[in-house]
């Protein structure tokens, strides 16, 4: 996967796409059990998309949970926690529930 622009036309749109892009394969890999997939090929998808998102809104200083991307709270090893709270901010804000 290649990290410049996902083909997106707006900064709002890419993060929505990397948003997206990154809570699929942490959903994928915490199923690996039950799916029969590979779990290190799952594990590198979850942690890539992590990265880009992460990178993302490091760059732009778009985020929508608590925690912004910049801080020292997030660090390789727990990025899969940055997108879980990316991807529960962006669900609460979507239905009008402030975060």
């Amino acid at each position: 996967m290649r990290e410049s622009s996902a083909g997106t036309t707006t900064p709002e749109q890419e993060r929505e796409y990397r948003l997206r892009r990154a809570a699929l394969p942490q959903r994928h890999l915490a199923a690996v059990d039950e799916t029969g997939s590979d779990p290190e090929e799952a594990r590198k998808d979850a942690e890539q998309t992590a990265t880009l998102l992460w990178k993302n809104d490091k760059l732009h200083g778009s985020h929508r949970g608590s925690s912004p991307g910049g801080t020292s709270d997030w660090k390789i090893s727990n990025l899969h926690d940055y997108v879980r709270q990316e991807a529960g901010a962006d669900w609460l804000l979507s239905r009008g529930q402030p975060r």
